[in-house]
């Protein structure tokens, strides 16, 4: 195990990493501020990216800043059953056992968010992996957010995906969804500077106190990955692995070589 023979008290790339300790690149304050900006106005906010750049750890990082009494957040990560199961599996996030009547649920769902704005709390309904959605799901959020009382905004919904779901939007069909969302972010991939403090970050919270990869190897992880940090938390996760096995205390360009051609160059 590269732990314990690089001597770290966990794992580089650790998925539970508590979000107060992410690497924060200006792209990730970006897309958190933008997303932060569209609960505090409820509004509807998109954020898209390539497959890896980070859009669940900016959602996690989202959540936590919410956990303050103040908001109430549900996370919807099955865009692809139909219009009803949607807004039934947003209002269970809510608190709510509502069935699968689709009036029943617009009516109930409805009542819960009117007592939520009445207690000054902003309901936050994340739908992720949003470029799966068939038309329906999307009928579904227009069906939500439609149901405001007195022109009150009741909620902020945040939708979450793939760049391709931009290219739906153009559609004349989604044109009515496409006009309510008031904010937009594209998560981009780490330049080369930030890659490197990336990867510098996570060895320091993993407990590392010297230098684990010569620059040569970091520019080599960098070209290989062009910064979408899941290819960085693998590429160098292999690396760790094969240099503890080959107990190799610093990992060089050739170990980076080897770990690329044992993944065929599917980085």
């Amino acid at each position: 195990m590269y732990r314990q023979f690089y001597a770290l008290s966990g794992a580089v790339f650790d998925k539970a990493l508590p979000p107060e300790k992410f690497f924060r690149p200006k792209v990730f304050s970006e897309a958190l501020a933008r997303l932060e900006y569209a609960v505090s106005t409820r509004d509807i906010v998109c954020l898209v990216g390539d497959i890896g750049t980070g859009k669940t750890s900016v959602v996690r990082a989202l959540r936590e800043r919410l956990a303050d009494g103040k908001h109430k957040f549900a996370y919807v990560g099955n865009p692809t059953i139909k219009a009803r199961g949607v807004l039934s599996a947003a209002a269970y996030q809510l608190g709510l056992d509502v069935g699968f009547s689709l009036p029943r649920i617009l009516r109930e769902l409805t009542r819960h968010l009117v007592e939520l704005r009445q207690r000054a709390v902003t309901p936050v309904i994340v739908f992720d992996e949003i470029q799966l959605a068939d038309f329906g799901m999307t009928e579904a959020l227009r069906l939500l957010v439609s149901h405001e009382l007195d022109s009150q905004v009741l909620l902020a919904i945040v939708l979450v995906g793939h760049e391709s779901f931009l290219d739906r939007l153009k559609l004349a069909a989604y044109q009515s969804l496409n006009q309510r969302i008031a904010v937009r972010y594209r998560l981009r991939p780490l330049d080369l500077p930030e890659t490197l403090a990336y990867i510098d970050h996570h060895l320091k919270v993993a407990g590392a106190t010297h230098r684990l990869f010569e620059d040569e190897a970091l520019e080599q992880v960098y070209q290989a990955t062009k910064g979408v940090p899941r290819k960085v938390n693998l590429l160098c996760t292999h690396a760790l692995l094969t240099g503890a096995a080959e107990e190799r205390k610093v990992i060089g360009p050739a170990i980076i070589k080897r770990v690329l051609n044992d993944f065929d160059g599917t980085f």
